[in-house]
């Protein structure tokens, strides 16, 4: 059994660095009673305007729908829901999946004994792998959240860095044939979160057991490690 623990991991991701200005629209209208007082605000469409946004009529202004966070940076929250719900963009999905690889890569780089350990595993026998999520019981809304959908992405990222870095030679189901359970274990304190994913040899019989899919194991392992060899085939010339 292999452990890794990833203390006080990342919860969101900086998508940009000041989050640009927002107004008043009819199709997102203000809610406040006051905006409703047509004598104070209407909306109008002005010169350089693409459509029609609530002016304050005295100072002849835009009135701003997002004043606290305009200009502050901009953060999204890990989390597979949205992804699921098609509510995020393909420029947010980028950056979250490269941030999370860019943070598994530098945490794997401080874990190198672990790494081969895994390694050694993965070439002998298939891996089931689980994820605890250590976190509190609520998240900063207030609200209670899914393991599965908070789970996910992290451990997406985490197989694919696995295969990325050769520590395992593919994420396909020769290698991982059972992917991660998720097990939420409630804490206190928000700065004590942290993953810890278990890597163990699979010990189903209907797996290991299978010769057809064993022995494709064994052909998919002997296949990369003599192309990783002859790639490592370089001349290097002599000193003068």
């Amino acid at each position: 059994m292999i452990k890794l623990e990833f203390l006080n991991y990342p919860r969101k991701v900086e998508i940009a660095k000041e989050r640009r200005v927002k107004y008043y629209t009819p199709t997102k209208p203000a809610k406040a009673i006051k905006y409703n007082d047509r004598s104070k605000y209407q909306y109008l469409k002005k010169v350089g305007d693409k459509e029609l946004y609530l002016y304050d009529i005295e100072t002849d202004t835009k009135v701003i729908s997002n004043p606290k966070a305009a200009g502050t940076p901009g953060y999204e929250i890990i989390n597979a829901q949205k992804l699921y719900n098609q509510h995020m963009t393909s420029f947010t999905r980028a950056k979250i999946v490269n941030f999370l690889h860019e943070y598994f890569k530098f945490e794997l780089s401080n874990k190198e004994e672990i790494c081969r350990k895994i390694k050694n595993l993965s070439e002998k026998f298939p891996l089931r792998m689980s994820l605890e999520i250590h976190d509190t019981i609520k998240v900063d809304d207030n609200s209670y959240w899914d393991a599965g959908n908070r789970g996910w992405l992290y451990v997406k990222a985490f197989e694919d860095t696995l295969t990325e870095l050769g520590i395992i030679k593919d994420d396909n189901t020769l290698f991982i044939p059972r992917p991660c359970a998720y097990l939420h274990i409630p804490i206190h304190k928000e700065l004590e979160r942290k993953l810890v994913i278990t890597i163990e040899a699979e010990t189903d019989t209907r797996i290991v057991n299978n010769e057809e899919y064993m022995t494709l194991r064994k052909e998919y392992v002997r296949k990369e490690v003599k192309k990783r060899v002859k790639k490592a085939k370089v001349k290097i010339s002599k000193k003068k």
